[in-house]
């Protein structure tokens, strides 16, 4: 177990009332048909791999150059080129007006991230694609039911699940044939481990988050701010072992591809994300001066600091494992708004915390936010994408960062014991 005992409610808490829950679990279906719609719609009018799948492109091609050339030559665009456009080439269907053109993707993570999909390119493509999307989602909602275990939550637990599978977030780390699933074990089990008085386990297992390190540093770091030492020390050698494991599978040429892809990282990626930066970018869309919309968007990020910063002022001075769960969902919430590149599908790094204050929460406020972060967001993009693909992905972006905002205001006036979220048994 992940907690000490707790009373369990006197009366039941918001989140299980009938009404909110027959209402989630409707939209808990109409998001998975609404989801599968436009799947299938995407992938007759554009087949795979050119958007549909497409990150997945880039690790089965990465794959591929794991085999053939080594670890280390996943980071020259030449290799990625030769070995993606056979991908594209093959299983996408050209669309007038909706299809991109082909260009290499660049991969943004340390060698050690990348060699296991050596494995799956031994497969056909498609083959190793569902493969991907299977186990991908049947780990996702596996370790969220686990996490339903944890708390000792009855069957009505099942649609909190459930609409975190099916978040907006969830969908498209499939979709995609992202890698998101590994940043929310890790955040899960650092938090678990903090949880159970396990801080140096908690620091190792958050090391696992070295795959999107913007999505942890911050967490870390409040983690050394209230004193949990053995965390650092726990964080500190597994980074050491997953930086160690990627200079032995990719020498020095990897370690040094890996951070010039990120220095060079195409500006145009991020018009679609979930930061102050995708803010900016869509303020100069709209005829918004440069400056004056860099300065607007620096103001988004400065107040959602100093939110962070006074919870932090509240929360790390209680000293019992209930804290836990407020710190990492307001400290992963302030780094997606605060990085410089972040896309919804890293936002599934909050669903362990969210859930966590979701089932503790006295308030029915949370339970709002918590439908509108996980399938509002999500069926709102599926109904503006019949009408622009990419406006809905710029709007499903900003939609997300303004929930992340209204986290950080609602654990701001989350102080009363009454409210404190909590594991139970």
């Amino acid at each position: 177990m992940c907690a000490p005992d707790l009373p369990p409610p006197t009366a039941p808490l918001p989140w299980q009332e009938r009404r909110f829950l027959r209402l989630l679990a409707g939209l808990c279906l109409l998001a998975l048909l609404g989801y599968a719609f436009f799947t299938l719609q995407q992938i007759q009018k554009r087949g795979f791999f050119e958007y549909v799948g497409i990150d997945f492109r880039l690790f089965y091609a990465s794959g591929q150059i794991c085999r053939i050339h080594g670890p280390g030559g996943i980071y020259d665009p030449a290799l990625q080129a030769r070995y993606q456009a056979p991908l594209y080439e093959g299983f996408a269907r050209p669309a007038e007006g909706l299809s991109m053109p082909f260009w290499p993707l660049a991969i943004p993570y340390l060698p050690l991230f990348a060699a296991p999909f050596a494995l799956l390119s031994r497969l056909p493509p498609l083959t190793a694609f569902g493969v991907w999307v299977a186990l991908n989602g049947g780990v996702t909602l596996g370790y969220l039911l686990l996490w339903k275990r944890r708390l000792g939550l009855g069957w009505a637990g099942g649609w909190p699940v459930a609409a975190l599978f099916l978040s907006s977030a969830g969908f498209l780390n499939l979709f995609f044939g992202q890698v998101n699933v590994l940043l929310l074990i890790a955040v899960g089990e650092a938090l678990c481990n903090l949880q159970q008085g396990r801080p140096g386990r908690a620091g190792l297992w958050l090391a696992l988050g070295w795959i999107k390190p913007q999505m942890i540093l911050l967490l870390a770091a409040v983690a050394l701010v209230a004193r949990e030492w053995r965390f650092g020390r726990g964080f500190g050698v597994g980074s050491l072992l997953v930086v160690g494991a990627s200079a032995v599978l990719g020498g020095m040429e990897g370690l040094r591809g890996v951070f010039e892809t990120l220095q060079n990282w195409p500006t145009a990626l991020r018009s679609s994300g979930i930061t102050w930066l995708s803010a900016a970018d869509h303020l100069s869309l709209w005829g918004v001066p440069a400056p004056l919309a860099l300065g607007v968007g620096g103001l988004i990020a400065l107040g959602a600091l100093v939110v962070w910063a006074a919870i932090l002022r509240v929360w790390l001075g209680r000293r019992e494992p209930a804290r836990w769960p407020v710190l990492f969902l307001a400290t992963l919430a302030v780094e997606t708004v605060v990085m410089l590149h972040g896309n919804v599908y890293m936002a599934l790094a909050l669903g362990v915390p969210w859930l966590v204050v979701l089932v503790r929460a006295r308030d029915g406020w949370t339970r709002w936010l918590f439908l509108a972060w996980t399938l509002l967001t999500g069926l709102v993009f599926v109904a503006d994408a019949q009408r622009a693909v990419g406006h809905a992905h710029n709007l499903l972006g900003m939609l997300v960062l303004c929930t992340h905002i209204l986290i950080l205001v609602r654990l701001y006036y989350t102080r009363g014991e009454g409210e404190m979220p909590s594991l139970a048994k």
